[in-house]
């Protein structure tokens, strides 16, 4: 009986060591939207614009200026090409306001949201603070999300292009945009 087990257990333990083997030595392909994600978050396939010249609102805060970010490369989305006739190009609009404007912010970006047509994830209203600044998406709808696979192409890179910019409490709009350009060029 010993004679015959030994030799099983032998081969179990054989056949388990390939399999790991394979394994560890093949890597596993992206997912279809993992390896969209990837397209979309290349960094050289984007720009920025930022405006200082801001047209005055009816608000008692005005912004200091305003930033676009916007992809340079077109994304193939059949459904909306059927509708809109015209390649896509992913864009998000921000006003910037002082830290200090906060408040207002809030206020704004929930009301955005709830005067938004859009349902989520294609509303906009967003709010991100950077340091000092706050950047408010104004539009109650965004032009971020494909009509294909539901995926939104701006906000992932758009976070992964603020985030660690390196900015202090007395960072200038001119320090910020510096600190991006380091970034995206």
């Amino acid at each position: 009986m010993k004679k015959i087990i030994l030799p099983i257990l032998l081969l179990i333990s054989f056949l388990q060591l390939s399999c790991n083997q394979t394994s560890a030595d093949t890597k596993k392909p992206l997912s279809d939207t993992e390896e969209k994600e990837s397209r979309a978050n290349n960094l050289k396939d984007w720009t920025y614009h930022i405006t200082y010249d801001v047209e005055k609102t009816t608000d008692s805060i005005q912004p200091i200026a305003e930033i676009e970010f916007k992809r340079t490369k077109v994304i193939e989305d059949k459904k909306r090409e059927s509708i809109h006739i015209k390649e896509w190009l992913p864009s998000m609009e921000f006003n910037i306001y002082k830290i200090q404007d906060l408040q207002f912010c809030k206020q704004k970006s929930d009301f955005a949201k709830r005067a938004s047509s859009c349902s989520s994830p294609n509303q906009g209203g967003d709010l991100i603070v950077v340091q000092n600044f706050v950047l408010l998406n104004y539009s109650v709808c965004t032009n971020c999300i494909s009509f294909d696979d539901e995926m939104d192409y701006c906000r992932p890179f758009i976070k992964e292009i603020l985030s660690d910019l390196n900015l202090n409490n007395s960072s200038t709009l001119k320090d910020l945009k510096k600190a991006i350009d380091k970034k995206i060029k």
